[in-house]
């Protein structure tokens, strides 16, 4: 989760997502009272595809496609051809919603498919990258158009049936990440934050002891049902003639099966006995998080910006930062902190009570700041043609719209004072769920 942005994971600077958190839509920025060391709270460009453009709808803007294809026999195709773009870019999407006893499953699928991806890649200079979104899994792919044919084929190389021998590395390497995430206050207080906010949803890269009892069959099992050409959505920025894209489209994927497949039963109940995590603990640690809204409200990124601001202008005898995860279809409002034990009732009480000082001291200059932040660094992504594709296909993933990108756009600039006074307000309201860790 992804760093983060238009759908489900936008992320301004300040590293990767903590290794089994849900994606994250904002985090502070680590110039911004943001804690360095292994005690985080949370613990090359391609050329231009467009300048950055002055209004959201204006002629020739890149957020704006230029076709979309509906084959019948998917996947579903948002075109923008940037002509003269030295490079292009296909970014794949497979919707991917996870059952109890499936936590983890999507995580895996993806590292195979990167893996497999990256040796076909290699042989043309091309690079692939893969992402667990909170909608599901997306693959992106960039190189020179000549070898269009080659980049549809490393996406074939990602989507491919899992074997075996794969699913034992990869279930090995998410399992020590996990592992190593307990190792850390910071990893441990947002497990259970995110446990306690959801605990109905599994988090995305699993739980330890639901990764143990998994196997092969099960994990393929899943791939069969989510997998399929007609669920997929396909963004394609660069030179392509139409023909072309709906040639590669019938290689992508499993076609849909004749008849839709009946639901399968949880084959077991979810393993209940998780290792207790027993990280190493210096400083008393302290978080809330707060439901928030849809992840296609703009408002909750907003927020987070302001949260973050707010704590760096009032610095107190302690670290803490901000984050907005994407948990589900909802955004989830994060703040977490750090101080050693004679601080511990500061930071707690500073983090209690930051919705409400936000909330109160909340000026028309500060939202517009926090809207022209936020605007600037999706523009700037979208310069590149894959910066494009990904912002493109975030936005799809929750909608399903090709405008979705350029409407999220417009719903961020008509935010006012007003409107940010009213969310806040909510926030304030809001029961949060919170979590302590213990020297």
């Amino acid at each position: 989760m992804s760093p983060t942005l238009l759908l489900a994971c936008f992320l301004l600077p300040g590293g990767d997502p903590l290794p089994g958190a849900d994606p994250v839509l904002w985090r502070t920025p680590s110039s911004v009272e943001a804690p360095s060391s292994a005690e985080d709270p949370f613990p090359a460009e391609d050329p231009p595809v467009a300048s950055v453009p002055g209004q959201t709808q204006a002629p020739g803007d890149p957020l704006v496609p230029d076709t979309v294809l509906t084959p019948p026999w998917g996947p579903r195709t948002v075109v923008t051809r940037a002509p003269g773009a030295p490079v292009m870019a296909l970014r794949l999407h497979i919707p991917l919603r996870e059952r109890s006893w499936e936590g983890g499953f999507g995580e895996i699928l993806m590292r195979m498919g990167v893996e497999r991806a990256r040796g076909v890649a290699d042989q043309v200079g091309a690079r692939v990258e893969g992402v667990r979104t909170g909608a599901g899994i997306a693959y992106t792919v960039t190189g020179p158009p000549a070898d269009f044919d080659h980049l549809v084929w490393v996406l074939r190389r990602a989507m491919a049936e899992p074997d075996p021998g794969e699913f034992a590395s990869a279930r090995r390497r998410v399992l020590s990440d996990l592992e190593r995430a307990q190792e850390t206050p910071g990893g441990v207080l947002a497990q259970r934050l995110r446990s306690r906010m959801a605990p109905e949803i599994p988090p995305p890269a699993g739980r330890v002891g639901t990764l143990e009892a998994t196997g092969f069959q099960d994990l393929l099992a899943t791939w069969h049902r989510t997998h399929r050409r007609d669920q997929t959505q396909l963004v394609l920025v660069g030179p392509v003639a139409t023909e072309a894209i709906l040639a590669a489209l019938l290689e992508l994927g499993l076609p849909a099966p004749e008849e839709e497949p009946s639901e399968v039963e949880a084959p077991r109940d979810s393993p209940s006995d998780e290792p207790t995590p027993d990280p190493e603990v210096l400083r008393h640690w302290y978080g809330e998080a707060y439901p928030a809204s849809s992840v296609d409200d703009p408002r909750s990124l907003v927020a987070g910006i302001l949260l973050s601001q707010q704590l760096r202008e009032r610095p107190g005898r302690y670290e803490a930062s901000v984050e907005v995860w994407e948990v589900g279809d909802r955004a989830v409002v994060a703040v977490a902190g750090a101080a050693f034990p004679q601080q511990s009732a500061e930071v707690r009480s500073r983090i209690q009570e930051l919705r409400r000082e936000v909330a109160e001291n909340l000026s028309n200059d500060q939202v517009e700041g926090a809207i022209r932040q936020l605007h600037r660094e999706i523009l700037m992504e979208a310069r590149t043609p894959g910066g494009l594709a990904n912002v493109l296909g975030r936005r799809m993933e929750g909608t399903g719209e090709p405008e979705s990108a350029v409407r999220y756009l417009d719903r961020l600039t008509s935010v006012d004072r007003d409107g940010m006074a009213t969310y806040l307000e909510e926030l304030v309201q809001a029961s949060p769920v919170t979590g302590e860790v213990h020297p």
